[in-house]
């Protein structure tokens, strides 16, 4: 179906989902039944916000996203999606809030791998690959939550 975008809809949710699991960036068909997997998703980073879901259980989950714009002729926008206290989430707010060079230009790429039996995530900016930021982590959730927010929120002024 085609249409036209209301005026004042907002856009953060439109584009192609996609998630980290088993190392490997996956991307599901419309029904859910198909899956392509990847090695890595490439693009600038547009955006990262976070929002509360309702499940089909009734709570509440907060998510945070992170939107990635491709280039060229073919562009596409990708968004992935993160529990708020998922450690692939964690390596990423970790990678991008410590990286000087981050800007809306940058060329982020996210590669997945399996290491141990667990996924993990390398972060790159224009081809160079990102450290952690040195900050102590605080303990406690609604610290850790704050903490989180404030990654955020220095990653978002940087774009």
């Amino acid at each position: 179906m085609l249409g036209y975008k209301k005026k004042n809809e907002d856009r953060r949710g439109v584009g192609i989902y996609l998630n980290i699991r088993n190392g490997k960036i996956i991307r599901k068909d419309k029904d859910g039944l198909l899956e392509e997997t990847f090695d890595y998703v490439e693009g600038s980073l547009e955006s990262i916000y976070r929002k509360d879901v309702t499940l089909r259980d009734g709570s509440t989950k907060n998510f945070v996203y992170l939107v990635l714009q491709s280039y060229g002729k073919n562009s596409e926008r990708y968004l992935l999606s993160f529990g708020e206290w998922n450690p692939i989430l964690f390596s990423l707010l970790m990678n991008l809030a410590g990286d000087p060079d981050l800007n809306g230009l940058s060329t982020i790429r996210i590669e997945a791998y399996e290491l141990a039996g667990k996924t993990k995530v390398s972060v790159f900016d224009n081809g160079n690959r990102l450290s952690w930021i040195n900050l102590q982590v605080p303990q406690g959730e609604e610290a850790k939550r704050l903490f989180v927010s404030g990654l955020i929120d220095r990653i978002q002024k940087k774009i």
